[in-house]
């Protein structure tokens, strides 16, 4: 008997059934919040396909009010794609 190898579903760079696609307005991010899409999902999704702005104060406090967490505000900042920058999907 072997045991199956553990996987962490929620380490970074691991992004369990995220579709392809643009990269996430504001708007999309707090809409999913709203709809009580938990924080830890919307940031699997934001590592996956980026944001298409840039975050500041007035946005981190709008995500936060959506139920988003600090670790979703910082995956934001660290994945905005400059509009005219395709986003790749690393390779697995």
């Amino acid at each position: 008997y072997r045991a199956a190898p553990v996987v962490n579903t929620g380490a970074r760079g691991h992004k369990p059934n995220v579709p392809a696609g643009p990269p996430l307005s504001r708007n999309e991010i707090v809409t999913m919040l709203q709809a009580g899409t938990p924080s830890a999902r919307v940031e699997q999704f934001v590592d996956a396909r980026g944001v298409n702005f840039q975050s500041n104060a007035q946005v981190a406090q709008e995500i936060k009010r959506a139920g988003g967490t600090n670790s979703l505000v910082g995956a934001i900042t660290a994945n905005y794609v400059s509009p005219g920058t395709r986003r790749t999907q690393p390779s697995v």
